[in-house]
This record gives structure tokens, C-alpha cells and sequence, in this order.
């Protein structure tokens, strides 16, 4: 079966390919590239995933990319070189760190946390991690932490540079090419400038042999990873964080080596316009920290039926009738097993949601903490159930009886390899027998969804390290 969630995202990707074709995007192409030394085809990998981002498939439409939009965005254009020029600085020291391992684009010290374990792999005073925002310099991954904050502190040498000699080339390429495809061009040229800009202080400030990422996928960079080689890098990688969501962000990856959670869960990217040269299975980089015995099973299970449920409420990008659908059935079921415990358990982040709360009011379904770490309640839970949280593929992993929920086909968080398996339900009587059946076969194909590893850190490092240039 094929997942009709990834056939509208390959159709995308198509539309968004002809747009990006022909003799007019074929001249700005050729300036940028004069301009920044990328390669055309690094650029039009860059132009192209930031324009699928600005579609939504529920209205059917790309906003922020109308031509109408195009003086607002010439304004924005010109405000952005004056705040980069006037916050650059000099750059005064000629001495680079240089190390093995960059860790990129980390938000917070718990994120920073994850790579305790491959930190020690390559010692400590051989990793460097590149943030946004102030990471304490007292933590157990690296003390070598570079802090460079958007718009703030560019090389002026390299801003100076491009406003002297290539602004008005640019620029007049900008208008024409935006002109001809009736399309808002200079807006997604600022986001390319700001991110060279971004990354040629970086890389002018430490380099590494490897660039490492577990941001979530649409978050590459082809711009990032062409930067990263031509200052001396050899491998960019990124950790597969959460399912490959068959959506607008799905598009044009761009890595060397995408580190996935199972045998199957990367599928999908190359038809989507991706360059991923190596996708490698390792396991979940999360559960890693997890202590394997949350998981063993305790003898009688005191919850019957766990939801795993995700943040539906704080997306307008998604059509969330197949979720809503999946805890419509979740109330009929408690109606219809009235001795079931039956909870759900929310991620930490989730915001309540009248709408979820009121397609189950009048049954016995209750809600975990949010707070609570829902890897603990795991092996108290006959089954698991979820309509797109990644835990459904860790816990498949692990050969628990966890199933996927699709009622109506399209739902974007099931790769095309979930649909040829045991683990999808497709109706309520489906759902109705699985629970009610004490022992499930379901787990033959568990290494698809994810890799068993108590030490994710060491394959990663493993692969790295062996990886040839």
C-alpha cells in the first residue's frame, strides 16, 4: 500500500522542481554562486526547502512567498544587511579551533546533555559545540562551546565584502527572477544570506572533521554542510530525533550520513529531493539514556490500553481529523470495555486541548501527568497505542505491542514501510480485536521501526570515524 500522506509531498516536490527550473532561475542561481562560492546545485537544494516550507497543506496554498509580498520583503532585505553590518565585528585572531567532532545548533544544556556518551568516545577536549544561546561552560561534554547568536557578530570583512561587490548584482537578479516566476525570491535569499553569513563566522572560528546534528530533519542545511567542507570538514551528520513526517519539511534533506532509528524509518527522503549519502540504523539517540529495566515486563499489567499522544492543538500546518478520529476511537472503546483502564499519556510539551478533552468526556479514560517520563509506564501497559508519536517506533523496537492508528489513510506520520506490517490498525473492530487478544505476533519486523542498541553513542561514533572521504 502506499502512503497517500507521501504521495501529495512527492507531488509537492515536483511542482516545487519545475518552479525552480528553466533560464531564469538558472541566472540568479549563477549570481548566488558567484557571490558565495556555493555550488548552483547547493543554492537551489537551499531556495527549494525553504519554499516548501511556506506551503500548507490544509489551505492548499504557499504563504509568504507571494509577489505581493515583495516590497515588504525588499524593506526586510535591506533592514537585515544594516543590522548584520552595524553588529559584525572584526574578526582579530587568527587562531581556528580545531577539532573532530562540532556538535550543532544545540538550544539548551539538556540537549547538550545527549552527547555525554559520544563526547567520550572522542574526548572531550576533541568536541566543540556550536549554540544560539548561553550553554553553562561546567558540563560533562565539552568546555570548547562557541556561542554565536543570529545577526550578532558576523565577520564584517565578509559583510562589508558582499554589500561592496555583489548587493546590486544580486539584487537586480533578486527582482528579476522573482519578477518572471511571480514568486517572492528575495525573501528566502535573506534567509541564505543569514545563514552564510551565520555559518562563514562559525567555521572562521572552529572547524571540525564531523558536524553532528539531532535537530529534526527539516532542519539541514545544504548551505551549512557546503560551508563545512570548503572550510576543511569531511562528514556532516544528522541523528534521526523523530519519525519523517510525510509533510512540507519532509523535502530537500541535505546530508552526508543520516543516522536513522530503524532499517526503514529513512525511506522516503531521496523521492522527496533529499541528498542523503549514507543512511546507517542505529537505535533511538533519546531512549539511549534510558535504563533498560523500565522495560522488563513486572507480571500483571495494571493499565490496558496506553495512548501515546502528540500536540495537535499547536499546528495549523496538519489536517488533525485522523488524530481526533484516533481518540473518537479511543472513547468508543472505553464505552465499549467498561472495565478497561485506559490512559493517555502526553509529552511534557503538550498543551490541553478542549477538543481532545471533549471527545472523551463521559468515559473512564484518564490522563497520565504530562510531566511524568512515559518510558516508565511501558511495561505496565498490555497495549500501546499512538497516531504519530515516534515512541511508537522505539517501542515496536523493542518488541512491545505498540500499534500506529490510521482511519483514514492519509495519516503523515506512517512511513510507506509501516503500511506492509502487523502494527497499523485501520478501523475501530481492528482495534477492538488487537486489544482484546492477550498475545500479538507483531513483532517480526521490529528492527524496520528501530534498531535494539543499549549504545547508540558508540555506533555513531564508530561509523564516524570509519566513514571514508
Amino acid at each position: 500500500m502506499t502512503s497517500k500522506s507521501l504521495l501529495k509531498v512527492e507531488k509537492l516536490r515536483k511542482d516545487i522542481d519545475e518552479i525552480f527550473s528553466g533560464k531564469n532561475i538558472g541566472l540568479l542561481l549563477n549570481s548566488i554562486s558567484r557571490t558565495t562560492d556555493l555550488s548552483e546545485d547547493v543554492i537551489a537544494s537551499y531556495l527549494k526547502q525553504r519554499f516548501g516550507a511556506q506551503y500548507f497543506f490544509p489551505e492548499k496554498t504557499f504563504k509568504g512567498v507571494s509577489l505581493f509580498r515583495l516590497p515588504l520583503s525588499i524593506i526586510r532585505f535591506f533592514g537585515f544587511l544594516s543590522v548584520c553590518l552595524y553588529k559584525s565585528k572584526k574578526n582579530e585572531s587568527d587562531d581556528r579551533l580545531h577539532v573532530d567532532l562540532l556538535i550543532d545548533n544545540v538550544q539548551t544544556e539538556r540537549e547538550l546533555l545527549r552527547y555525554s556518551k559520544i563526547s567520550k568516545y572522542f574526548k572531550s577536549e576533541n568536541v566543540a559545540c556550536v549554540s544560539r544561546v548561553e550553554i553553562p561552560k561546567v558540563n560533562p561534554v565539552t568546555n570548547n562551546l562557541i556561542k554565536q547568536e543570529t545577526l550578532r557578530g558576523y565577520d564584517r570583512v565578509t559583510v562589508l565584502r558582499y554589500i561592496i561587490i555583489r548587493l546590486i548584482p544580486d539584487f537586480l537578479a533578486l527582482l528579476f527572477c522573482s519578477i518572471k516566476l511571480k514568486v517572492d525570491i528575495v525573501n528566502l535569499y535573506t534567509y541564505l544570506l543569514n545563514d552564510y553569513f551565520y555559518y562563514k563566522t562559525v567555521f572562521d572560528k572552529c572547524i571540525g572533521k564531523y558536524i553532528i546534528h539531532d535537530r529534526n530533519l527539516g532542519n539541514t542545511n545544504s548551505v551549512k554542510n557546503s560551508l563545512f567542507k570548503s572550510a576543511g570538514g569531511k562528514v556532516s551528520a544528522c541523528i534521526q530525533k523523530n519519525i519523517i513526517k510525510y509533510d512540507e519539511l519532509a523535502l530537500y534533506y541535505d546530508e552526508d550520513i543520516l543516522f536513522t532509528m530503524g532499517k526503514k524509518t529513512g525511506e522516503g527522503v531521496t523521492r522527496l529531493g533529499g541528498r542523503v549519502d549514507q543512511k546507517i540504523a542505529v537505535g533511538s539517540f533519546a531512549m539511549e539514556r534510558v535504563v533498560r529495566d523500565v522495560f522488563l515486563d513486572k507480571g500483571r499489567k495494571t493499565i490496558d490500553v496506553l495512548y501515546i499522544g502528540i500536540n495537535a492543538i499547536t499546528s495549523k500546518r496538519s489536517d488533525w481529523t485522523g488524530y481526533y478520529e484516533s481518540i473518537k476511537w479511543l472513547a468508543k472503546l472505553s464505552n465499549a470495555k467498561k472495565n478497561y483502564n485506559i490512559i493517555i499519556k502526553h509529552h511534557p510539551s503538550w498543551v490541553p486541548d478542549k477538543k481532545e478533552d471533549d471527545l472523551i468526556s463521559g468515559t473512564s479514560i484518564k490522563y497520565a501527568d504530562k510531566n511524568s517520563d512515559s518510558y516508565n509506564m511501558i511495561s505496565d501497559a498490555n497495549t500501546i497505542l499512538t497516531y504519530g508519536s515516534t515512541m511508537g517506533y522505539e517501542l515496536i523496537g523493542l518488541g512491545k505491542n505498540a500499534y500506529f492508528l490510521e482511519p483514514f489513510d492519509n495519516n503523515p506520520f506512517l512511513n510507506e514501510f509501516v503500511y506492509s506490517g502487523k502494527h497499523i490498525i485501520f478501523n475501530f473492530n481492528e482495534l477492538l480485536k488487537i486489544t482484546s487478544e492477550s498475545v500479538s505476533d507483531a513483532n517480526a519486523d521490529s528492527a524496520d521501526f528501530c534498531v535494539d542498541n543499549v549504545d547508540v553513542s558508540l555506533s555513531i561514533y564508530e561509523n564516524l570515524t570509519s566513514t571514508r572521504v
